[in-house]
């Protein structure tokens, strides 16, 4: 009996260790990004839902970007919204150079063009360089520009960030 006790508690051990626990305690799913500091993520359009574990909401997922503020001290992000997508937004960024970044979202007309800012933040020492806000989505289909603009107005190798928005 012992031994059988002692079979089952080192599988349950070996399995618990074989499988990533910190995607459970995160909010967000996971992007899984390559090494490379260009842009090449592998992007996980939706989160899956899980059964059995009363009510898990499906993510669509917006923008998402692993990159580095360009020379020019900003980068532009075309993306889209639609109402199906849900009805609240969380956007993040993450300042992985330490420099001081804003993550800028403006609705924008059907070419793009910016009309208004729709929601904003910025990193800095106080909020440990990151920026993780939920707001209401809008009420119609929207398309937006994201901007990540650096304080200082530069940018390189040494501005790093991930930056995503969801739609839940």
């Amino acid at each position: 009996m012992k031994k059988r006790l002692f079979v089952i508690l080192a599988t349950v051990a070996a399995l618990s260790l074989a499988m990533p626990m910190s995607g459970f305690a995160k909010s967000n799913p996971a992007d899984v990004t390559s090494s490379s500091t260009q842009s090449k993520s592998f992007k996980v359009d939706k989160a899956k839902t899980i059964q059995g574990f009363g009510d898990v909401t499906a993510q669509e997922l917006i923008h998402s970007e692993d990159s580095f503020v360009k020379s020019g001290g900003e980068n532009d992000y075309y993306e889209s919204y639609s109402t199906s997508m849900g009805d609240t937004i969380r956007y993040y960024l993450l300042d992985e150079g330490k420099k001081g970044l804003t993550i800028k979202i403006y609705y924008a007309d059907d070419d793009y063009n910016t009309t208004s800012l729709y929601a904003s933040g910025s990193t800095s020492s106080s909020n440990n360089w990151t920026v993780l806000t939920e707001i209401p989505a809008p009420s119609t289909d929207t398309k937006f520009v994201v901007r990540i603009v650096s304080k200082d107005g530069s940018g390189g190798y040494d501005y790093g960030f991930q930056s995503a928005i969801r739609a839940f």
